[in-house]
């Protein structure tokens, strides 16, 4: 019963940091430092041409710039890899988690050629021709980049339900028996109910996910939405956890 507790504890109320390590995470923690120095000496040269225009400033502004693109690209790339990372961490099985994987192999890709095109930037043309192309895409790729970081927070949900679900698989054959007991009955009700909602909400959630990529306005009311799916689920848990850990430590024979 102590296990059992103890293993539910862990992934109702410890930070997923804490239960999942992300191994690019230093990784992306140094393409970060990287961009925001050269960022930094962008700012410089950037203002040093603006205040004396010399061919000598301009170059020294446009080789700042590109170093501060590929930096942010890089960047970017690594954060992507950081969520997919936790995303298969979490070893859960579902529709959804492919598609973050796979919207999270594209964007990293994306990320990637966009460092490689920019170290091609040499002149003031360059520079404004890749930063028009490069906005032709900024609204899809935040798209995808929202809809990972929400598949990311379910995937260690579904992770958890698969878990309760093993639990409750166990702990099963030893409460059916009892189910004279109003206790059990209503406990094993409960169990069922709740595991529709997650269902449904899962549901809902694919539905809300699809809309959202397909929006191009009150976006913020749609991540809303699904924000609040996403708590529901995690709510029918916390209920299912609980009526586990009372049959466990009630009515289990010892």
């Amino acid at each position: 019963m102590k296990r059992l507790f103890l293993f539910l504890f862990l992934y109702l109320f410890l930070p997923k940091s804490v239960l999942a390590e992300n191994t690019p995470e230093s990784d992306y923690q140094y393409q970060l430092s990287q961009y925001r120095r050269f960022y930094a000496e962008y700012q410089i040269y950037k203002k040093d041409y603006q205040a004396n225009r010399t061919l000598d400033n301009e170059q020294k502004a446009l080789q700042s710039a590109e170093s501060a693109i590929i930096a942010r690209e890089r960047t970017r790339s690594s954060f992507v890899r950081m969520l997919r990372q936790s995303i298969t961490s979490a070893n859960a099985t579902h529709p959804l988690i492919q598609e973050g994987l796979n919207r999270a192999d594209e964007l990293t890709n994306y990320y990637l050629t966009q460092a490689d095109i920019a170290a091609s930037i040499e002149t003031q043309k360059d520079l404004a021709e890749y930063n028009s192309t490069y906005q032709l895409r900024v609204k899809t790729n935040q798209t995808s980049l929202d809809i990972l970081q929400v598949i990311n927070k379910l995937a260690y949900l579904i992770s958890f339900r698969q878990k309760l679900d093993q639990q409750f698989a166990i702990l099963k054959p030893q409460i059916e028996p009892k189910t004279n007991l109003a206790l059990v009955a209503n406990g094993l009700e409960e169990i069922k109910l709740e595991q529709d909602k997650i269902d449904q909400n899962l549901d809902l959630i694919t539905t809300q996910l699809t809309t959202y990529a397909d929006q191009s306005y009150g976006r913020e009311n749609a991540y809303s939405k699904i924000t609040y799916s996403l708590g529901q689920i995690q709510y029918s848990e916390r209920r299912i956890a609980e009526r586990l850990i009372d049959f466990d430590k009630n009515y289990v024979d010892r």
